[in-house]
């Protein structure tokens, strides 16, 4: 039978449907027991953690499985053998037991007396048209679907046709951007089916996008990006409000300055209630929370910055031209006036004396440490703060309709942070039948080179999407400097994909708002004294060359790099805060730094419409003292060759690969457009002294 529904509040037809699937609301608990041991019981807060109630029996396949029915709700749990209590290796959450001391597994059961859609297919072509499939569950008492209707969230009427326990959900002519659907599913006893929070892109007709993999991040700090009206306080202290806004970011988006340089997301600094004076650090300097990464309050946009309607707005026109807007969130500390610092027990070290590498060593207290006198740490061993922190982050993504977070200070909070998000946007989203969610999750792991182990730790299906490359960034620093060489870079580079492999999206960098600017670092100034000594400008021909060489290498990298809003015009810093100083445009970006601007958005648009940059695999061709070249291929016989150069002029014969399906014909030129000749399976480039070529083909008609 069909049920055919014209949206909420119109008429519908139709009765209860046949053959109702039910969910699943128990839980399989999996063991690899030690060799000797032959029995287990997994023990938990639902059967009081005692043994034997819950048994575990033979796997399929080897090991011990147990299908254990607590009721609905959250609990910890382990596997009960050998009179010991070990945790699950293959759990997907984690708590803390009462005491806060002992970390156990966790796991959700879902509640059965509803019923739910499982997603399966969302999706819009080009012209419009968006489709969307979901399959009925029934709840416990076996009650099959009655009647179904939906609506956009604008109120257009959608089709809804159900056949089974299958729902299609169609439309025409919706406009590019992206919308979320309202779905109202209703079972013959009157119960309303959990259906998440389904949302579909209907991208612009000139888009490439295939998910954060392959697409460039444009980082912005809003108080230094561009003010609603007139121009930043360009006399204000570096530590001071300078008045950017949301809306001057969502004029700039609108003036086509983000889609000039080809990017896809733009991750904007935290916009939290920031505290209305200044705050005086440990390093004596006094400073405000421009950067938002102060909270006083847990849901609400500072005016400042523009305030709830400006996000809005911001969100509405970067979406209608195809471009994820990523949000910047603090869950490991607030500001001392924030609520959650005058909740009893919430907070580590409540008398404020385990100040970060001052009267408390990073090693040792990493998560409990407070980063000022003023900033209170957030005790994460606790159940109602992992509650309430993680229903703040979803309060975020939804009210705002978001499409990623960025997650500052991941190792200063216990993984449990990013396993609570991930389950929160799971279950509060349309996932589809693999339990995916369109939310993205890259996390601030800062660490050093050869860390790349600690990356990893953070990511997975359960935790974040994504890592930033800092070991990379580190050793193209080192580069630009000096003292590392491109092998070096080619060695971090190898080790952090290998670290990411499987699925998690890495995000290179070459700086951020934390550290000396890259135009800077490529003049070879003095960056450590950011007040007493701020960065020059950055104007000779060899400091910019050194800049587009290092920015060439950021946007041909795989996953998804991020470009530091004003790198594209080499602006110069020192340390933290002179490298947060405020955007530039027009005629104050200067002819030289205009150029190179011109240069970072083609790369930024070519890669756009390149698969091999997007996507393609990367392949290490030469990594000498001076030069170090690289190949991207999708395996669609059009690959793309970068090289970089930091020395004197040279002419580089570069053989390429045999297997790289190259049409016969095929010929090079940079992506300038100047041919690249050629000698058998060789290019022959010259390059100028700090070179930065991407060599593209092209086949001969």
């Amino acid at each position: 039978m069909t049920l055919v529904a014209a949206g909420l509040g119109c008429g519908e037809r139709g009765g209860p449907m046949a053959d109702a699937l039910r969910r699943d609301c128990s839980a399989r608990v999996y063991f690899t027991p030690p060799a000797g041991v032959t029995s287990a019981s997994v023990v938990g807060d639902w059967n009081q953690w005692t043994p034997g109630v819950d048994p575990m029996g033979p796997a399929e396949g080897g090991g011990l499985v147990a299908r254990v029915r607590p009721p609905a709700g959250l609990f910890r749990y382990g596997i009960w053998t050998d009179g010991a209590i070990v945790d699950d290796p293959r759990a997907a959450l984690a708590l803390y037991d009462d005491a806060g001391f002992l970390e156990r597994s966790a796991l959700r059961i879902p509640d059965c007396t509803r019923p739910a859609l499982e997603w399966q297919d969302l999706a819009a072509r080009p012209d419009g048209t968006l489709t969307a499939r979901a399959r009925f569950l029934a709840s416990d008492r076996g009650a099959p679907l009655a009647r179904v209707r939906a609506v956009l969230e604008d109120g257009r009427a959608l089709e809804v046709a159900a056949e089974g326990t299958a729902i299609t959900v169609r439309a025409g002519g919706v406009p590019p951007g992206k919308h979320r659907l309202s779905i109202e599913a209703i079972d013959a006893a009157g119960a309303l089916a959990e259906a998440g929070r389904p949302s579909v892109w209907v991208e612009p007709a000139a888009s490439t996008w295939e998910g954060f993999e392959g697409t460039v991040i444009y980082q912005v700090i809003v108080d230094r990006y561009r003010a609603a009206t007139g121009p930043l306080s360009a006399g204000a202290s570096i530590d001071a409000f300078h008045g950017g806004s949301l809306e001057g970011l969502a004029d700039a988006i609108e003036a086509g300055e983000l889609a000039r340089l080809g990017v896809g997301a733009v991750w904007i600094s935290p916009v939290y209630t920031q505290p209305a004076g200044s705050e005086t650090g440990a390093d004596g300097a006094v400073a405000a929370g421009y950067h938002g990464y102060w909270p006083t309050e847990p849901r609400a946009v500072d005016a400042r910055f523009g305030g709830e309607a400006a996000l809005d707005r911001l969100v509405r026109v970067a979406h209608a031209t195809g471009l994820r807007v990523v949000l910047d969130v603090v869950p490991n500390h607030v500001h001392r006036s924030h609520p959650y610092a005058k909740a009893d027990g919430w907070l580590h070290h409540p008398a404020g004396d385990c100040l970060c590498g001052r009267s408390c060593d990073w090693d040792s207290h990493l998560e409990d440490c407070w980063f000022e006198a003023f900033l209170p740490d957030l005790a994460w061993e606790r159940a109602d703060v992992v509650s309430t922190l993680t229903a703040d982050a979803l309060w975020w993504l939804e009210r705002f309709d978001l499409d990623g977070l960025r997650i500052d200070a991941v190792p200063m909070m216990p993984r449990l942070a990013e396993q609570h998000l991930r389950d929160a946007i799971r279950r509060a989203y349309a996932t589809d039948a693999r339990g995916a969610a369109p939310v993205h999750l890259v996390g601030e792991t800062y660490v050093g080179r050869g860390e790349q182990a600690t990356l990893r730790y953070f990511v997975g299906p359960n935790a974040l999407s994504g890592q930033f490359d800092f070991p990379s960034m580190w050793a193209l620093r080192e580069v630009l400097q000096g003292r590392a060489r491109w092998a070096d870079l080619e060695a971090e580079t190898a080790a952090t994909e290998a670290a990411l492999q499987g699925g998690a999206v890495r995000s290179a960098i070459v700086g951020n708002h934390d550290v000396p600017r890259i135009a800077s670092l490529a003049a070879g100034d003095v960056l450590d004294a950011p007040r007493a000594r701020p960065a020059p400008e950055v104007a000779t021909a060899a400091a910019l060359a050194r800049t587009r060489v290092a920015l060439t290498w950021l946007l041909a990298q795989p996953g998804a790099p991020v470009l530091l809003y004003g790198d594209e015009i080499a602006l110069p810093g020192a340390d933290d805060p002179d490298c947060r100083r405020d955007m530039r445009f027009g005629e104050s970006v200067g002819a030289a730094a205009a150029v190179l601007q011109r240069d970072i958005g083609a790369l930024g648009r070519a890669r756009a419409s390149s698969a091999a940059l997007r996507t393609g695999r990367r392949r290490s061709l030469l990594a000498d003292e001076q030069t170090y070249a690289f190949v991207r291929d999708a395996g669609d016989g059009k690959p793309a060759i970068v090289v970089l150069h930091l020395g004197p002029p040279r002419v580089l014969e570069l053989a390429l690969p045999f297997d790289l399906g190259l049409a016969p014909g095929t010929t090079f030129t940079t992506l300038g457009g100047a041919p690249v000749p050629q000698d058998g399976p060789a290019l022959r480039l010259t390059l100028d002294e700090n070179a930065a070529l991407v060599v593209l083909p092209e086949t001969r008609r």
